[in-house]
């Protein structure tokens, strides 16, 4: 059986479509956009190998990116880990590791603190740099954003569920 993940990502772009869902300075993005969008960084991640439970770190500022991430990762039943830009990347690899994230989604204004603890990083196979200026050892959040599918996701789940995916 599936059942939809994200459905009120999914039921917010169906009743408000092209109402603006978010505005980042000059950028606005409809309900119908920041769903799509969503469903793209969530497959792509999907793509990548991070695979449904596997846990995600993001640190990066408040910008329309981190929001795609945060639906992207809960439409594709993935683990968000929050890892606030002001606490030393020191304590972010303890809790990377701690957590065993298969990823890390980074503004790259945390580049060379990332790197000089990336081997330190045990369990993270991923790196996604968000913003310009993205390090070859990282994907730009923009080509994993168009990498992947717009389609809302359906996720095999045990019999007992109830069934919403058409």
């Amino acid at each position: 059986m599936q059942v939809e993940a994200g459905a009120l990502v999914r039921a917010a772009a169906q009743n408000f479509g092209s109402r603006v869902a978010l505005t980042a300075g000059p950028r606005q993005l409809s309900f119908t956009e920041l769903n799509e969008l969503a469903n793209r960084v969530g497959s792509a991640l999907a793509d990548l190998g991070v695979a449904r439970g596997d846990r995600v770190g993001v640190l990066a500022y408040n910008t329309p990116e981190v929001v795609e991430t945060w639906f992207g990762c809960e439409k594709h039943n993935l683990v968000r880990t929050i890892l606030h830009s002001h606490i030393a990347m020191r304590s972010h690899v303890w809790a990377l590791n701690h957590v065993s994230a298969s990823a890390l989604i980074f503004d790259t204004r945390f580049s060379a603190d990332v790197e000089r603890h990336k081997d330190e990083l045990e369990t993270v196979r991923h790196f996604v740099g968000i913003g310009p200026a993205c390090p070859d050892w990282a994907t730009p959040f923009a080509q994993l954003e168009s990498g992947g599918s717009a389609e809302d996701p359906c996720l095999d789940v045990d019999e007992d569920a109830r069934a919403s995916c058409s």
